[in-house]
């Protein structure tokens, strides 16, 4: 879903993290299907007597105890990554307006090939501190 490049800056896929909730919600199909069929198992064994049947609960309880923990691990997994992905979007459209405020009231035009002081990094991560809230922009840090 996301990977440093060499700078450091970590990138965040939309089309991977995609790919990932995908695969998370067929593992949640199958946890469903698991815990289906061991249910059936409990129902089995709950007509049946003996050493054998009270082994065969005990373990249908273990197993089922175990794939609802499973699938609550996925659920939390693929929210997380969708509130990443969706929170990453929400500070990208900021940071787009941010910079278009900023170089509209420098008279900047989006065609501008030129460098400006709106497009030296410092002023960037500035930015983007703004727009995250980390305190005034312009600083040579990077605080984001």
């Amino acid at each position: 879903m996301a990977y440093r490049d060499g700078s450091g800056a970590i990138t965040i896929d939309e089309v991977a993290a995609a790919n990932d909730i995908r695969r998370i919600q067929e593992a949640e199909s199958y946890l469903a299907q698991s815990r289906s069929a061991i249910l059936q198992l409990m129902d089995l064994a709950e007509r049946m007597t003996g050493q054998t049947a009270d082994a065969i609960r005990d373990k249908a309880y273990e197993l089922q105890t175990q794939v609802d923990r499973l699938n609550n691990q996925l659920v939390q997994s693929r929210q997380l990554i969708s509130a990443t992905v969706k929170r990453y979007q929400q500070i990208d459209a900021q940071l787009a307006s941010h910079i278009a405020k900023q170089a509209s009231s420098a008279g900047v035009s989006s065609g501008h090939t030129g460098t400006n002081q709106y497009t030296s990094q410092d002023n960037v991560v500035g930015i983007l501190n703004d727009v995250l809230g980390k305190g005034s922009g312009g600083g040579g840090g990077r605080s984001f």
